[in-house]
C-alpha cells in the first residue's frame, strides 16, 4: 500500500521540464469592410449637403435625411465592424457635421 502511495505521489509530479510554450500571434488587423466605406461616402454627402445649406429650413430637411441614414446602421456595423481607420475617418466627418448644425442653432446667431 505504501508502494503504492509513493507510485502516485511520484507518479503526479510528473517530470521536471516546463510545459511547451504556446507561441502567442497577434490577432489579424481587420480588413476594411465595403459596407463601412460605402456608409461613410454617405456620410459625407450629406455633411457636405447640411454645410451648403444658408437656412435653418435646409439644415432641418438634411437632419432629417440623416436620422433616417442612420436607422439601419447599427445591424450594418454589427456585421461588419469599422476599421481603427474607418472609425476615425467618421469621427473626423462627425465633428465637421457638428460644426456645421452649430451654424443653425438660437445661440450661433447675432
Amino acid at each position: 500500500m505504501r508502494s503504492l502511495c509513493l507510485l502516485v505521489l511520484v507518479g503526479a509530479c510528473g517530470s521536471d521540464d516546463p510545459p511547451p510554450r504556446r507561441e502567442v500571434r497577434a490577432p489579424p488587423p481587420p480588413i476594411a469592410s465595403p459596407v463601412v466605406d460605402r456608409a461613410l461616402d454617405e456620410l459625407e454627402a450629406l455633411r457636405a449637403k447640411l454645410c451648403a445649406c444658408h437656412d435653418r429650413a435646409c439644415a432641418d430637411a438634411v437632419q432629417t435625411e440623416l436620422r433616417a441614414w442612420r436607422a439601419p446602421l447599427a445591424e450594418q456595423f454589427a456585421a461588419h465592424p469599422p476599421t481603427p481607420e474607418q472609425d476615425q475617418r467618421g469621427v473626423a466627418i462627425t465633428r465637421a457635421i457638428t460644426a456645421c448644425q452649430a451654424r443653425f442653432e438660437p445661440s450661433a446667431t447675432p
